[in-house]
Protein backbone atom coordinates (compact mmCIF):
# COMPACT_ATOMS: atom_id res chain seq x y z
CA UNK A 1 0.00 0.00 0.00
CA UNK A 2 1.51 3.46 -1.05
CA UNK A 3 0.06 6.40 1.37
CA UNK A 4 0.43 9.73 -0.62
CA UNK A 5 -0.73 13.21 0.29
CA UNK A 6 -3.35 14.94 -2.35
CA UNK A 7 -2.16 17.99 -4.15
CA UNK A 8 -5.27 19.04 -3.70
CA UNK A 9 -6.79 18.17 -0.42
CA UNK A 10 -4.11 17.46 1.52
CA UNK A 11 -5.33 14.31 2.75
CA UNK A 12 -4.09 11.02 2.82
CA UNK A 13 -5.07 8.89 -0.22
CA UNK A 14 -4.06 5.08 0.06
CA UNK A 15 -3.40 3.12 -3.02
CA UNK A 16 -2.62 -1.06 -3.52
CA UNK A 17 0.11 -1.17 -6.02
CA UNK A 18 2.17 -4.27 -7.03
CA UNK A 19 5.90 -3.32 -6.26
CA UNK A 20 9.37 -5.09 -6.34
CA UNK A 21 12.40 -4.42 -3.78
CA UNK A 22 15.43 -3.29 -5.23
CA UNK A 23 17.91 -2.94 -2.57
CA UNK A 24 16.13 -0.67 0.21
CA UNK A 25 13.93 0.92 -2.03
CA UNK A 26 10.71 -0.29 -3.38
CA UNK A 27 9.81 0.65 -6.97
CA UNK A 28 6.62 0.94 -8.37
CA UNK A 29 5.40 1.82 -12.18
CA UNK A 30 3.37 4.72 -12.93
CA UNK A 31 0.93 2.41 -15.38
CA UNK A 32 -2.79 3.58 -14.39
CA UNK A 33 -3.42 0.24 -16.12
CA UNK A 34 -1.78 1.39 -19.54
CA UNK A 35 -4.27 4.68 -19.79
CA UNK A 36 -2.69 7.81 -21.71
CA UNK A 37 -3.43 9.51 -17.94
CA UNK A 38 -0.70 9.32 -15.10
CA UNK A 39 -2.85 7.67 -12.34
CA UNK A 40 -3.31 10.15 -9.23
CA UNK A 41 -1.19 9.31 -7.15
CA UNK A 42 1.80 9.84 -9.08
CA UNK A 43 0.69 13.01 -9.25
CA UNK A 44 0.52 13.52 -6.02
CA UNK A 45 4.05 12.13 -5.30
CA UNK A 46 5.40 15.18 -8.09
CA UNK A 47 3.64 17.94 -5.57
CA UNK A 48 5.22 15.82 -2.47
CA UNK A 49 7.65 13.04 -3.01
CA UNK A 50 7.07 12.05 0.73
CA UNK A 51 5.21 9.62 1.49
CA UNK A 52 4.45 5.85 3.54
CA UNK A 53 4.48 2.62 2.78
CA UNK A 54 3.23 -0.77 3.96
CA UNK A 55 5.15 -3.68 3.32
CA UNK A 56 4.59 -7.05 4.59
CA UNK A 57 2.93 -5.46 7.49
CA UNK A 58 5.28 -3.00 8.53
CA UNK A 59 4.83 0.80 7.64
CA UNK A 60 7.93 3.14 6.72
CA UNK A 61 8.47 6.78 5.38
CA UNK A 62 10.20 7.18 1.69
CA UNK A 63 10.30 9.83 -0.71
CA UNK A 64 9.61 9.17 -4.64
CA UNK A 65 11.99 9.74 -7.13
CA UNK A 66 11.69 8.97 -11.25
CA UNK A 67 14.38 6.47 -12.18
CA UNK A 68 16.13 7.93 -15.42
CA UNK A 69 18.53 6.68 -18.39
CA UNK A 70 20.30 2.89 -17.01
CA UNK A 71 18.54 3.13 -13.97
CA UNK A 72 15.19 3.12 -15.90
CA UNK A 73 16.19 0.27 -18.19
CA UNK A 74 17.06 -1.92 -15.81
CA UNK A 75 14.23 -1.63 -13.50
CA UNK A 76 11.52 -1.32 -16.42
CA UNK A 77 12.86 -4.76 -17.23
CA UNK A 78 12.59 -6.27 -13.79
CA UNK A 79 9.58 -5.10 -13.70
CA UNK A 80 8.11 -6.64 -16.94
CA UNK A 81 9.76 -9.71 -16.16
CA UNK A 82 7.95 -9.80 -12.83
CA UNK A 83 4.38 -8.71 -14.27
CA UNK A 84 4.06 -9.35 -17.62
CA UNK A 85 1.05 -7.32 -17.75
CA UNK A 86 3.27 -3.77 -17.39
CA UNK A 87 4.15 -4.80 -21.54
CA UNK A 88 0.74 -4.81 -21.83
CA UNK A 89 -0.05 -1.68 -20.57
CA UNK A 90 3.01 0.06 -22.44
CA UNK A 91 1.18 -0.89 -25.63
CA UNK A 92 -1.78 0.73 -24.88
CA UNK A 93 -0.13 4.45 -24.25
CA UNK A 94 1.43 6.68 -26.04
CA UNK A 95 3.40 8.22 -23.02
CA UNK A 96 6.28 7.22 -21.24
CA UNK A 97 5.64 5.08 -17.87
CA UNK A 98 7.26 6.38 -15.40
CA UNK A 99 9.10 4.16 -13.04
CA UNK A 100 9.51 5.18 -9.50
CA UNK A 101 11.87 4.64 -6.46
CA UNK A 102 10.65 4.99 -3.33
CA UNK A 103 14.24 5.38 -1.28
CA UNK A 104 13.96 5.14 2.68
CA UNK A 105 13.28 9.14 4.02
CA UNK A 106 15.48 10.79 5.64
CA UNK A 107 14.78 10.94 9.88
CA UNK A 108 12.35 13.00 10.67
CA UNK A 109 10.36 13.25 7.04
CA UNK A 110 7.79 11.15 6.11
CA UNK A 111 4.06 11.67 4.96
CA UNK A 112 2.89 14.98 6.99
CA UNK A 113 5.78 16.70 6.67
CA UNK A 114 7.01 18.59 3.67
Amino acid sequence: MLATVGRHTHQRRTTPLVCLRDGTNIVVVASNGGSDRAPEWWLNLQHHPFAEVELEGRSRPVIAEEAVADTYLRLSRRFAEAFPCFDVYRSRTRRVLPVIVLRPAPPGRGLGTV
